[in-house]
């Protein structure tokens, strides 16, 4: 399933097409239809990404981005809500491309946002653009699920509009971008810390280019020791398939950061299994493994650099994982795998807590939890107490754990 987000124009459904991030020092930008043609409001796009003025870097991660959309939008500042809903469903990996699909979701949204208050502005015109919307929503198929959303200051003038393609619960006002969120599907694959970078810039690739082809020769050289070593060292090392793919532990001869063995014999032990790559690629036959026993709820720190994979094995039997960034409070949820959660790698070091539990839990507790988060002010440390004294967890089985990955 995927999200498609369209802005709501005086001129009809302007759909957001794709989001990139880019480097740092590149202008946020947004452009028609992939090409060079750039939108009018590029500028005012870029102040809305910065830190200072802006909220999407504050709340996505990164500094600079590009967004494709299929039409034009000329002026004004009602686009703000629909690319603040689109940047959230990139960072689940739901955003889609605009043309809707059987079982997709589609929102449609005008509104202004204030970005020091989080909260939604009213915006002219809303019920012209209502109306605008009815040849687009009429293209589309009738099993999608879709919500219309506007300010709630708006309220009033947008129920003047009269469209058969819509029905009256479709229509959605919020008053803060919290709301507005709700109006998203969870997702199982949002990131942890910042979403990876789907993209480099065209200039990273050129360069990244031309150092291969200088040092081609050497590379070649590289590989190939690596290769006979590999070769060499898997021969008298245990299966070739990985630990998570074995019902029985594997992981005698790694020895965990606090100098703990591992064995056997795990009564009620809690494990976060963590593989690392000696070469530049998570490949199979690049990887050794880590593991760390919980020691009062606490894995021992451990480093970041080449981590390709983190894995929570448990002889409790837990029904889902939540992980949450202690310090920019984004949360995912674990995708469970055989005997084990699986965590999305961060693409930088981070302290995070995970809270598993033992009894299935709803959407609307995940949801609830998401609010919580978003509503705590940026500079706020989470720790387990906060969790803990939690009313949405409160009667809920769950186990808490902390850990470290350091730079």
């Amino acid at each position: 399933m995927k999200v498609h987000v369209m802005v709501a124009t005086t001129q009809g459904l302007v759909a957001i097409q794709k989001i990139y991030a880019q480097d740092p020092d590149i202008r946020s930008v947004v452009s028609i239809n992939g090409t060079s043609t750039v939108s009018p409001i590029s500028a005012a796009y870029h102040h809305f990404v910065k830190k200072g003025v802006g909220i999407i870097e504050a709340d996505f991660g990164a500094s600079s981005y590009r967004v494709n959309i299929d039409g034009a939008i000329d002026q004004g500042n009602s686009w703000q809500l629909a690319f603040y809903l689109a940047h959230a469903a990139h960072a689940q990996d739901m955003l889609g491309n605009g043309q809707p699909q059987t079982g997709d979701w589609v929102v449609c949204a005008t509104g202004e946002v204030n970005t020091s208050e989080k909260t939604v502005l009213a915006v002219e015109q809303t019920a012209l653009k209502i109306e605008r919307a009815a040849s687009k929503i009429a293209e589309w198929p009738s099993n999608i699920t879709m919500h219309f959303i506007l300010p709630k200051a708006s309220e009033n003038a947008a129920n003047t509009a009269t469209i058969d393609q819509l029905k009256a619960t479709q229509l959605v006002y919020v008053a803060s971008l919290q709301q507005a969120l709700v109006h998203l599907p969870t997702s199982n694959t949002n990131s942890l810390i910042k979403k990876p970078i789907t993209t480099v810039s065209t200039n990273k690739q050129v360069n990244n280019k031309t150092k291969l082809t200088k040092y081609y020769p050497l590379l070649v050289l590289v590989v190939l020791s690596l290769t006979i070593y590999l070769v060499v060292y898997n021969n008298k090392q245990l299966a070739g398939s990985l630990p998570w793919q074995n019902n029985t532990p594997a992981y005698d001869k790694i020895i965990s950061n606090n100098g703990m063995q591992t064995n056997n014999s795990r009564p009620n032990k809690t494990l976060l299994r963590l593989a690392y790559s000696k070469a530049d690629t998570c490949t199979k036959s690049s990887l050794s493994f880590q593991e760390l026993v919980a020691n009062n709820g606490a894995f021992a720190k451990a480093h970041h650099e080449q981590l390709c994979d983190i894995r929570l094995v448990s002889e409790q039997v837990f029904s889902t994982v939540l992980a949450i960034n202690i310090k920019s409070h984004r949360f995912v949820q674990a995708t469970k795998q055989q005997n084990a959660f699986v965590i999305p790698v961060p693409n930088s070091s981070a302290d995070y807590l995970l809270i598993a539990f033992l009894s299935p839990i709803d959407s609307n507790t995940v949801k609830q939890i998401h609010a919580y988060l978003f509503n705590l002010s940026d500079d706020y440390v989470i720790n387990d107490s906060d969790l803990r004294q939690l009313a949405i967890l409160a009667g809920l089985e769950y186990q808490l754990f902390s850990h470290q990955l350091a730079g």
